[in-house]
Parts: C-alpha cells; sequence; structure tokens
C-alpha cells in the first residue's frame, strides 16, 4: 500500500495505490474511516476534553464537536499554519489538565489519516496486503514552508510508530466486529518494514503536474510545461513545471513559482461581510476575532460559498453573536465584493510567467497545460478569470479542471507509486562570482595562493592591467542534478576565503546559467545577469589573519523552485546569512 497525503490548512486528502501499478492510484477522503463523497474531504482538526466518550478527537467527529460546543477552546484548527510559526515543543492547546505541543497534534491528524486510510482500503480490497510500503506527504512551494519540511517526515515516522504501538493492545473478545477488524489492519500497518527512507515529501505543484501527466486524456510531450494555479483554504501557489522524460524516468523540473498569501478563508470573510450587510436591519462586526472561534457560523457561510458555485443565489440564514443573520446572497454580489481577491492571484500568476518568459533567452516560451488545484478553484470566478486569460495568452492550451480539491493527494500517491521513475531535477545552473587565476598569470601574487578553499572578491572588483576583471562564475550546482526525494531539495557547498589583508566585508553575487555545461566549474560571467547579491561583513579574529578567515556558501534548491543562499563563518561556527528567492 501506498499512500499519499495532501496535509491541508483547512481539510486534508488522502490518495493510496494498491501495487505499483499508478494507474490504480484512487482517491480517499472520509470520516470515520468510511469512502464518501464530501466536497470537503477530511477537517485537519484536532479536539480535546475531559470527557471520556471523545477524549481526543480527530477529522470530522473533532469538527462537529467544535460546531456543537460553538465557541470552544479545547480546539486546534489550522495546524499547517502553525507550523510556519511556531516550533514543535510551543504548546498550542490546553485542555482537561493536559497540554499539547504542534507536534504532538500533527502526529495525531498524520496517524489518524494513515489508519482511516488502510480501513477505508480494508473495505474495498478485503484479503489485500495492506502493509504500508511508501508514504507521500505533499508540502507548499512557498519559501515559507521551508522551515517545517524535514519535520513532516519525522512526524509522519512518529505517527507511523504510534500506529505500531497501538496494534499491540489486546482486543477483547467481547469487543465490535468494527474494532477487530480495525485491530488486524493495525496489525498489517505494524508489520511493514517501515523507515525514515520510506518518507518522501514532494511540493504540491509537482504533484498537480504527476496527475495531470497520469489522468490526462493527452499525451503529455517531452519538454511541455505546465502551470499549476493552486488556491487553498490558506494560500495561493502559482508554478510552471517541465516534463523532461528518459529511458527510464520521467523528470519534473519548477521553471518559476510565485505565491500569496491568499486563499479560501479569506472567500469565507467577505461573504459573512456580505451577508451582515444584507441583513434588515445590517449587522456590524464590532469584534473580528469572535468570527475565528464561532465554528457554527463559519460552517454556515462555508455551506453557502458551496451553494453559490452550484446556483445564482441562496438563502443565508445563522446565528451571529446572538443575533438572528437572514439574508439572500447572489453570486453576482458576491464576486464584486471578492473580485480584488481574485485579482491577486492574477497578479501572482502574470509574473510568474512574466518571469519565466524574460528567463528563456529566446527559447519556445510556450506553456501547454493550465491545471487547477486546491478547493477553492471551485468556485466559477476562478474558472470564468483564469481559463480565457490563459487562452488569450496560449491559444492552444490545455484547461485541466478535473477534482481540482483532490488532484494534490492523487499526484501524491502516484509519486509513492514509483519514486525512482520519477526524478526531479534541477532546471538550471547555479554558481557565485569568484576571483579566478588563469594558470599562464602570476599577476595576482598571493591573493590565490592563501586560504584553503575557493576565493571570495570584494565589493570592488579587481581588475588586470588590461581592465578585464579577474572575476568568473564558480558553479557550485549544477543542471540536472537529481533532487533528493526523501529531502525535497538539492545542495552543493564549497569553501571560500578573503582576497585582501585589510578586507572588510565580502560580495556574494548569484547567477543562474541556462544552458548544460557537462559538468564545467567555472565559466565567464559575460552578460549573465546576477540573480540577486549579498554584502556581509568580516568579522575581526585575533587568532587568524584577515587572509586566513574561511567561508562556506550553500546554495540549496527546493523542489517547488525556490533557491535559498547560506553563508556559515567557518571559524566561528556560526551561520551568517540566509536568503531565499521564491522565484526563479
Amino acid at each position: 500500500m501506498k499512500l499519499g497525503i495532501d496535509f491541508g490548512t483547512c481539510f486534508s486528502f488522502v490518495a493510496a495505490c494498491i501495487g505499483d501499478n499508478v494507474n490504480n492510484a484512487e482517491p480517499l477522503i472520509g470520516k470515520d474511516d468510511k469512502i464518501h463523497n464530501d466536497l470537503n474531504g477530511i477537517p485537519t482538526v484536532f479536539y480535546h476534553d475531559s470527557n471520556p466518550d471523545h477524549c481526543e478527537l480527530v477529522g470530522q467527529k473533532a469538527y462537529d464537536l467544535l460546531l456543537e460546543k460553538g465557541l470552544d477552546k479545547n480546539g486546534v484548527q489550522h495546524i499547517k499554519s502553525l507550523l510556519r510559526k511556531k516550533s514543535p515543543d510551543d504548546v498550542v492547546l490546553r485542555s482537561g489538565g493536559k497540554t499539547f505541543t504542534v507536534k504532538q497534534i500533527v502526529v495525531k491528524i498524520l496517524a489518524f489519516l494513515i489508519k482511516n486510510a488502510a480501513y477505508a482500503l480494508d473495505r474495498q480490497h478485503s484479503g489485500q496486503n495492506l502493509k504500508l510500503d511508501y508514504l507521500v506527504i505533499t508540502v507548499p512551494a512557498s519559501a515559507g514552508a521551508d522551515s517545517y519540511r524535514g519535520l513532516l517526515r519525522d512526524f509522519a515516522f512518529e505517527a507511523v510508530r504510534q500506529i505500531a504501538i497501538e496494534a499491540e493492545q489486546t482486543v477483547s473478545d467481547t469487543a465490535s466486529n468494527d474494532d477487530k477488524l480495525r485491530n488486524l489492519v493495525l496489525k498489517a500497518l505494524r508489520a511493514s518494514e517501515f523507515s525514515l527512507d520510506s518518507i518522501s515529501l514532494i511540493d504540491e505543484p509537482v504533484a498537480v503536474a504527476l496527475s495531470y501527466y497520469i489522468n490526462s486524456d493527452r499525451n503529455v510531450a517531452d519538454g511541455e510545461r505546465i502551470l499549476t494555479y493552486d488556491l487553498g483554504g490558506g494560500t495561493f501557489d502559482v508554478a510552471i513545471v517541465e516534463y523532461t522524460p528518459s529511458n527510464s524516468s520521467q523528470k519534473f523540473s519548477v521553471l518559476a513559482q510565485g505565491g500569496a498569501e491568499v486563499g479560501g478563508n479569506d472567500w469565507d470573510s467577505r461573504l459573512l461581510q456580505l451577508a451582515l450587510k444584507n441583513n434588515e436591519p445590517p449587522i456590524a462586526i464590532t469584534n473580528p476575532a469572535i468570527i475565528e472561534y464561532d465554528k457554527r457560523l463559519m460552517k454556515n457561510v462555508i455551506s453557502a460559498k458551496l451553494e453559490l458555485s452550484r446556483h445564482d443565489d441562496t438563502p443565508f440564514a445563522s446565528l451571529f453573536n446572538g443575533k438572528l443573520v437572514a439574508s439572500e446572497i447572489e453570486r453576482t454580489a458576491f464576486e464584486d465584493e471578492t473580485s480584488d481577491l481574485l485579482e491577486k492571484t492574477v497578479s501572482v500568476l502574470n509574473n510568474t510567467i512574466e518571469d519565466f518568459e524574460n528567463r528563456l533567452d529566446g527559447r519556445d516560451k510556450t506553456i501547454h497545460a493550465v491545471v487547477f488545484s486546491g478547493g477553492a478553484s471551485l468556485m466559477p470566478m476562478v474558472k470564468n478569470r483564469i481559463k480565457p486569460l490563459m487562452e488569450e495568452r496560449y491559444p492552444n492550451i490545455d484547461v485541466y479542471f478535473a477534482s481540482p480539491d483532490r488532484t494534490i493527494a492523487f499526484g501524491a500517491a502516484i509519486y509513492a507509486c514509483q519514486p525512482d521513475q520519477t526524478v526531479l531535477v534541477s532546471p538550471h545552473t547555479y554558481g557565485i562570482e569568484c576571483l579566478y587565476k588563469p594558470e599562464n598569470d602570476t599577476g595576482l601574487g598571493s591573493f590565490v595562493t592563501m586560504g584553503a578553499g575557493n576565493i571570495l572578491r570584494p565589493v570592488k572588483p579587481i581588475e588586470a592591467a588590461s581592465g578585464e576583471s579577474y572575476c568568473r562564475i564558480h558553479n557550485i550546482l549544477l543542471k540536472g542534478t537529481p533532487i533528493d526525494p526523501h529531502e525535497g531539495y538539492i545542495s552543493g557547498e564549497e569553501n571560500y576565503c578573503p582576497i585582501l589583508p585589510d578586507q572588510q566585508e565580502m560580495s556574494i553575487r548569484v547567477f543562474e546559467i541556462k544552458e548544460s555545461l557537462n559538468n564545467q566549474k567555472w565559466i565567464d560571467i559575460d552578460e549573465r545577469k546576477d540573480m540577486f547579491r549579498i554584502v556581509f561583513p568580516i568579522t575581526q579574529i585575533k587568532s587568524k589573519s584577515i587572509l586566513e578567515r574561511s567561508y562556506s556558501v550553500k546554495i540549496r534548491l527546493l523542489q517547488g523552485g525556490i533557491l535559498e543562499l547560506f553563508v556559515y563563518d567557518n571559524d566561528r561556527n556560526r551561520q551568517l546569512v540566509k536568503y531565499a528567492m521564491a522565484r526563479l
């Protein structure tokens, strides 16, 4: 059994493969370990109180209890957002004399998703081997997700370990048949030869591209580019992914990426404001914080939003702060009220395409398909705005709009089936400007002989007598280098030192080179445009001269196209610089 999990801000989805055939991949969404057609998937919610009947709950039951309790502080929603803002050991819930950290809640949610996927598969494929062979979890392509990429793998492994512990518990003879069957499924999971290497991360746009590659009616050709438009509950991401197959694998490169902090939750908030404005008399929001905690109110808002995706208007009725809100909402009014939110995504989309086209240097700039993903993409206004925009720009583009809420999980399951056949690679070469001494040039003297590593340049470049710069690009990360499927990134690192005895600061210029270099480590700068430049001071150390100082420069490329630069002071064992560029 191979599982793909779309760990979402508001809702999570799971897809699975039995065996190695990617065509057997199937979406699994459900509550109470039953497969059903709930549009929203599984709520990413944890609930706890002192009642032994529902001491710790996850998913739909947890969400329902939050609704039943109304204003309630015993539950946690949007834990994915907290992953960006807090450390794993930060306490985010105190209830019934217990405390729960970010890590504990994420582990419990992941364990719930894995177990319930196994229960559902057992009902559909009774007698099949349900050992967990491989697990893939999706992460956003944005730079903010870097802070918890590695943590998610560790959390998932801990979730599987806890399932194994649960499976060791003895089921009494008086237990229900359902409980006995669940225990057998858990024992099958426990029998899995599972290690941390059996868990991989995949960026959401790559998962979307994989899903399109498998499910599209058309044959995706070598070199085709897929634009992914992912509008989720809390964030929006857009990426351009290129497909380049080889004899033994299919390769995907993220050529450009952009994002914004806007999502379905923002549409929900605007819809509530519209309902309150249409009420007789209109109701003003005096305490915006109350909206976040009034779960029943927000459930009615979300239901109204779904109705507006199917109909031109819908009635809205709910209690708000002790008052009855009753109004009629028209789709056109809702779309007018939220048009600025949609235009934020359009702006990011256009900027990403423009950035992509500017970097092609005369190559074909065609984008062959646009694929929608994320539950918020189901709103008609999204497709009605983006489809003609893309078709005007690329007349023959394929617009793919099949189950956008489940596309990411499906792609993750496909990747779980063939992690060795689906290779994510660096689309370009990345290097930094360095002082370079030709073999027959003795003009630089000791500047090139000091230090064990390569040599950085000062802020002002050194020039030869002819006026030509001695600076060249030293390549750290080469085009076509495979990205580690487990870590979700690839990195290159080199050591450098200053070149002048009285040097006060260092300058690092990072370059992106598009052509294949056949493992060349040095190339001329020519007219190449640098991506960004970092300047930092050189700190004096009494025991060492400036020329003896050593610095490590690391360039890291994430699956989703985020480029990161790290600079370390080797003598003081300290990180000096971390810089992330959100769009390549």
